[in-house]
């Protein structure tokens, strides 16, 4: 053992290139013992190197006040791998029963304060500031991730909407990692490729006349869904089911297949369809109240990809 001039100290090392350093040709290691039968070292090897503890034994990382650091007192424990092998932040122990049993990770958030309902419990960010960008998490089934990249496994995460602040959450499945689901930052919900799925428009109409809603566009035109509009407001309960069909440089086609007709003299509205080429705009026809009308667009998928725009 050395001991350099500036007070260094080595173990196998007369040079060492720290305060500490224990050196070896073979395992360099460090233990610390508790009564003869509890143990935790660190060692490094040719290919790495790591902590080691005695099996039935937890390790944890806490926090404590600088005077205390010659002793245990006043601990604050942070994380914990436990003695099943299963990483515990924010709590102690895992669950004894249940499916709890088989998780190999638990993360618990602080305790809120005051009357707040709503926790982040952890958060995963993907170090990429491109537009479009995805940052996944990925879960496998009967297949070892090892060796296998693509089968078993689903998706799941944050997308980037374009080159602004907004996030969509996303699912892919398959070899070839298709996306299956969104739901936009807008609370649109897409199932397809090519935008099917459910959209909600919300809109003030005047009394006494016609107001755009929403429109669609996509290549040839073709597509149909159905339309649930509701106005359900004091003096005014209204709603109406319309299923429709689109055509490129026709008129749409709007079937209404329920309705609860006016609520009372003319506090009614109806749905109506325009054509431009493969342009589909959609209207509501108010009677002389205005009327705020939700309306819930419930999309088949299509061949082209579709172009939604609220009006």
């Amino acid at each position: 053992m050395g001991i350099t001039g500036y007070g260094s100290g080595g173990n196998g090392n007369d040079g060492p290139g720290s305060i500490l350093e224990v050196a070896s040709d073979g395992i360099a290691r460090i233990n610390s013992t508790f009564s003869g039968s509890a143990h935790i070292g660190m060692s490094v090897g040719g290919s790495g190197g790591g902590f080691v503890l005695t099996d039935g034994h937890f390790m944890a990382i806490n926090h404590q006040p600088y005077t205390d650091r010659s002793s245990d007192n006043n601990l604050t424990e942070r994380l914990r791998i436990d003695d099943d092998g299963r990483l515990l932040v924010g709590r102690t122990t895992a669950n004894t029963s249940g499916i709890g049993t088989l998780a190999k990770l638990y993360v618990t958030s602080p305790a809120v304060t005051g009357t707040a309902s709503t926790v982040y419990v952890a958060k995963f960010s993907g170090n990429t500031s491109a537009g479009s960008s995805h940052a996944l998490i990925s879960c496998v089934a009967g297949y070892s991730p090892a060796n296998n990249d693509t089968e078993g496994h689903v998706h799941f995460g944050a997308a980037r909407e374009g080159s602004g602040n907004q996030g969509a959450f996303i699912v892919k499945t398959g070899t070839t990692r298709s996306e299956r689901l969104r739901i936009k930052s807008n609370g649109d919900i897409t199932f397809g490729q090519n935008g099917g799925g459910f959209y909600t428009v919300i809109k003030t109409c005047p009394a006494n006349t016609s107001t755009n809603i929403f429109r669609m566009d996509n290549s040839n035109g073709a597509r149909c869904f159905t339309v649930y509009l509701t106005c359900s407001e004091s003096s005014y309960s209204v709603s109406k089911i319309y299923h429709v069909a689109c055509q490129y440089g026709s008129s749409p086609t709007l079937n209404l297949t329920a309705d609860t007709g006016a609520y009372s003299p003319n506090h009614n509205f109806s749905m109506t369809g325009s054509v431009s080429g493969s342009l589909h705009t959609f209207a509501i026809s108010n009677g002389n109240a205005a009327a705020t009308v939700y309306a819930t667009i419930v999309l088949g998928e299509m061949n082209y990809p579709l172009g939604f725009e609220r009006l």
